[in-house]
């Protein structure tokens, strides 16, 4: 009977063994590796520095929890944040001043997120914030503890970061460089689809207006909330003017300017930045009718980068 007992005891824990030691072993790797920097944060050359093919890869939950703890370490004087025509169209992969946080149709609610973190750090003097034209809709959930020790998404995601790190020995990428992959067809014409997605009409729509004016006011109230003294300056990217109306922007970009006028009650530094594009349309600066190349992008930046310094006070 006594040996039964010791059997069944034996038998019970080579079973949970089984099952749960392979479980414990890929939360250990991938809090070791940390591809989103969660846990511990510390890149180690060699092993966990390369995140910038893998990031490209992910799900926007798991892309708005590394976008986050890249907020936290942050060092840079400037941080951008805006969406694939920032992450695309600005390369400061060299600039060492500027940290670019930039993802696929990033949501006012998410950049609410990442300012969170960002008001707390004392490098930055001035946050750009594009204010990407889009409809209102839900936002990312956070990703659980669960998800960043056992998922599916993060072991993979670990594996590359691990391999690309083993073959890459440049020092750590984060969002800072545009995805050098992106290359799609050449770009030499607008389509239908084109003219009905960027209809300029849909732009000052009440609901539209409504959406960015709280949306601006949120970001501004935990500014005052951690009385923080970083400049902030919203702005909106370049269009090619044979898809949007630059008159609607310009009036939209003004409905935005005196509601920030009316909302008087902040002691924070805030500016909504003026259109700033005014290059002729050339296709051969553009990815698509959506984004920008480099060579309009890194020009827009120095502008918006003149205009805070001059102009926000």
């Amino acid at each position: 009977m006594v040996n039964k007992n010791i059997s069944a005891k034996l038998y019970l824990t080579l079973l949970l063994s089984t099952f749960l030691l392979p479980i414990g072993i890929n939360a250990l790797f991938n809090i070791l590796v940390d591809p989103f920097l969660f846990f511990h944060k510390k890149i180690i050359v060699g092993f966990n520095h390369s995140h910038n093919h893998s990031f490209f890869n992910n799900k926007d939950a798991y892309i708005l929890n590394y976008s986050r703890s890249i907020a936290k370490q942050n060092k840079s004087k400037y941080v951008i944040i805006g969406t694939s025509r920032i992450l695309y169209g600005m390369d400061t992969c060299n600039n060492s001043t500027i940290q670019k946080i930039a993802m696929h149709r990033i949501k006012p609610p998410e950049v609410l997120k990442i300012t969170e973190n960002l008001f707390d750090n004392k490098s930055i003097s001035t946050l750009l914030i594009e204010i990407a034209w889009m409809k209102p809709e839900k936002h990312q959930k956070e990703l659980s503890l669960a998800s960043l020790l056992f998922g599916l998404q993060t072991t993979k995601t670990s594996f590359e970061i691990l391999i690309n790190s083993r073959s890459d020995n440049n020092t750590f990428t984060t969002l800072n460089c545009f995805p050098v992959g992106y290359s799609p067809l050449l770009f030499t014409e607008i389509t239908q689809e084109d003219k009905t997605r960027f209809d300029s009409n849909k732009l000052l729509s009440v609901e539209q207006l409504e959406f960015y004016s709280q949306s601006i006011r949120k970001i501004i109230n935990i500014c005052d909330e951690k009385r923080s003294k970083i400049k902030i300056v919203f702005f909106m990217a370049p269009n090619l003017r044979k898809t949007v109306s630059e008159k609607k922007v310009n009036q939209f970009i003004e409905f935005l300017r005196q509601d920030l006028k009316n909302y008087s009650n902040t002691s924070c530094q805030v500016a909504i930045a003026p259109y700033l594009y005014n290059s002729p349309d050339d296709f051969s600066n553009w990815f698509d009718a959506n984004h920008f190349k480099p060579s309009i992008g890194n020009e827009y930046l120095k502008q918006l980068l003149n205009y805070s310094n001059s102009h926000v006070e």
